[in-house]
C-alpha cells in the first residue's frame, strides 16, 4: 500500500511534470511527431496514475510503475532538449527519493520492485549516460543554430 504522504509526493511531482509537458507542447515550435506522441502518452499515463492513486487501484499503479521506466528509456529517442531535461529531472528525483526514503515511493507492497542495489546502480549509470546524451543534444542544437545563421 502506498502511504498518504507518498501519494502526495507522487501527485506533486506528477503535476509539476504535467505543467512542464503542457508548457513544452504549447511553446516549443520544433517538436517532432515522436516528441508529441511522448507528451500525450505521458499525460494519459499521468491521468491514469491520478485515478489509480485516488481510488487505490494498486494493480494499475504497478503497471504504470513499469511504464515509467519504459518512458525513461524512450527519452533517449526524443529530439526536444526540454523533454530530455525533464527526464533527467525525473531520474534525479527518483534517486533522491530512494536515498531519503530507502524505498521507491511508488511501491504498492513492502520490498516490492523498483528499488534495490542493482536497480540503483543501473539507474545511476543510466543517468550518467543520459546526461552525456543530453549534452550532445545541446551541442547539436547550437551547431544547427550556427549553421542556420550562416555563421559556420
Amino acid at each position: 500500500m502506498i502511504t498518504f504522504v507518498n501519494k502526495v509526493k507522487l501527485a506533486c511531482v506528477t503535476l509539476f511534470m504535467d505543467l512542464c509537458l503542457l508548457y513544452i507542447l504549447d511553446y516549443e515550435k520544433n517538436l517532432s511527431s515522436g516528441d508529441i506522441f511522448f507528451i500525450y502518452s505521458i499525460l494519459f499515463i499521468h491521468l491514469l496514475l491520478f485515478i489509480a492513486l485516488y481510488k487505490s487501484f494498486y494493480k494499475l499503479v504497478d503497471i504504470l510503475h513499469v511504464l515509467m521506466f519504459v518512458s525513461l528509456v524512450y527519452g533517449l529517442y526524443l529530439n526536444n532538449f526540454l523533454l530530455k531535461y525533464l527526464i533527467l529531472f525525473l531520474l534525479t528525483f527518483i534517486q533522491v527519493m530512494w536515498t531519503i526514503e530507502k524505498e521507491c515511493i511508488m511501491n504498492t507492497k513492502p520490498f516490492g520492485p523498483g528499488y534495490g542495489k542493482m536497480i540503483g546502480i543501473a539507474t545511476f549509470l543510466y543517468t550518467i549516460f543520459f546526461t552525456f546524451c543530453l549534452g550532445y543534444t545541446k551541442k547539436d542544437m547550437q551547431d544547427t543554430q550556427l549553421s542556420d545563421n550562416g555563421d559556420v
